[in-house]
């Protein structure tokens, strides 16, 4: 196997990564106290950018016209902890977060921004510091108003999941939702009672989608229990590859994994390995391994951005996973 390292922004060993969004071709890395980067895949090698407006990125998502993101500027928010901003660059840096103040309120901790059946939900306490209850908000014209869900005692961030038949699930308190007439619906069962991960999803034909826990990668339909497709390898950040497979980043060090892809319908998968790399791999292990439809390459990012062909990956043989 090939590969072609490049060399990313010189990342300090404290800079902890909160979470990545897939733009494509665009890679929006955040971190915690720390401005985010943007990595443009449309170039090679990729380009990477500081995205220096922003502070403890919180969500990003494509918007009308641009994109809206929840996150501090650090200078203009006032007492106003996490504003939701729009603009209308290009890509996901460019153009002036002062474009457009849609609600903020400094009582308010959030965590994560999602689009889902044409709005945009975030969820957030609504007293001072970090407790539960956190409660699932929806933007109107007039701001953020409280969905009718009861507010959450354990995971509270947000996230969308499309199925195989474009139903779109609110992911929030442990569970899915889907939108019935005026209210929501808790008919996806994940088990995800404590906040170990952010969410992680991958469509899985009609009404159902792949998800990742902490003790292992699920299959789930609406009204069912989710059903294990293996334990083998829990994912950082669960995504679509090419043809039908699921790729994940992953940490373990007894045997050197950084990555892997499977392919759920036949059960069979393959990992990739620090041996597959020309040059070591120093940090704490696998943060990024995604794929771009746009460029037909996979990115593994380990403290340096690694490209690879599709064809170096999907070239390599799959083995049977173990349940």
């Amino acid at each position: 196997m090939s590969a072609m390292a490049v060399e990313s922004f010189k990342l300090a060993r404290s800079y902890i990564l909160t979470k990545v969004w897939r733009l494509d071709p665009f890679l929006v890395i955040g971190a915690s106290g720390n401005t985010a980067t943007v990595i443009d895949l449309r170039t090679h090698p990729p380009t990477l950018h500081l995205w220096e407006d922003v502070s403890y990125l919180q969500g990003i998502e494509r918007c009308e016209g641009g994109y809206a993101v929840l996150s501090r500027t650090g200078k203009d928010a006032g007492d106003i902890r996490f504003p939701l901003w729009r603009h209308s660059g290009e890509r996901p840096d460019q153009g002036s977060l002062r474009d457009g103040l849609f609600y903020g309120d400094g009582r308010q901790h959030v965590d994560g921004l999602t689009s889902c059946g044409g709005g945009l939900y975030t969820s957030a306490n609504l007293a001072i510091g970090y407790d539960p209850p956190y409660y699932l908000l929806h933007l109107h014209a007039d701001g953020w108003h409280k969905v009718a869900i009861e507010p959450s005692m354990k995971r509270h961030d947000v996230a969308t999941a499309v199925c195989g038949d474009s139903t779109e699930v609110l992911l929030w308190d442990g569970d899915g939702f889907t939108r019935q007439g005026d209210s929501w619906q808790r008919t996806f069962k994940l088990g995800l009672d404590t906040y170990d991960r952010p969410w992680t999803v991958a469509w899985a034909g009609e009404r159902g989608f792949y998800f990742s826990r902490s003790d292992g990668v699920f299959r789930v339909k609406a009204g069912h229990e989710p059903e294990l497709v293996t334990s083998r390898a829990p994912a950082w950040n669960l995504a679509e590859g090419p043809n039908g497979t699921l790729i994940g980043a992953t940490v373990d060090r007894k045997r050197g994994e950084l990555a892997y892809v499977i392919n759920p319908e036949t059960g069979k998968g393959m990992t990739l390995r620090r041996k597959d790399l020309v040059e070591p791999v120093r940090g704490e292990g696998t943060k990024i391994f995604v794929y771009s439809a746009c460029t037909r390459k996979f990115y593994l990012y380990t403290w340096r951005l690694w490209v690879f062909d599709e064809a170096d990956i999907m070239g390599r043989r799959m083995t049977k996973l173990p349940r």
